[in-house]
């Protein structure tokens, strides 16, 4: 909008070119790969004890747990974690009764490391 500062002076801005990226945040990474265990979902891990209690440790055949090692010890604070499984993989489920009722507990996660799961009624 132009402005009138004195008569016949007339003064209006007008913008050329294209206007600056804002900047956004770097400091969170994603990664995708194989996985010993865990949810198939997006997690937030924010150090490696945590992707090791909810991912398993290292697995053959697989780079993702070096990766997420390695961004850790170069200082890195906050991921997220999707690990891939097969198309044709199911959810271990296991069904006990129980003084007349039936408990479903299934695994977190798609994939064969389900059916190391045990449950016990002590």
């Amino acid at each position: 909008m132009p402005q009138y500062l004195t008569p016949g002076v007339y003064i209006e801005e007008i913008e050329i070119g294209p206007k600056p990226i804002e900047s956004l945040s770097t400091s969170t990474a994603g990664f995708l790969g194989k996985a010993e265990r865990g949810p198939d979902k997006a997690t937030l891990i924010t150090s490696f004890a945590d992707y090791s209690r909810i991912y398993g440790g290292f697995l053959k055949g697989s780079n993702l747990t070096y990766a997420i090692d390695g961004f850790f010890r170069n200082g890195g604070n906050r991921c997220y974690i999707s690990k891939i499984s097969a198309k044709d993989s199911a959810i271990a489920t296991f069904q006990l009764n129980i003084n007349a009722e039936q408990i479903t507990v299934n695994a977190v996660g798609r994939g064969s490391w389900g059916n190391r799961i045990f449950f016990t009624n002590r």
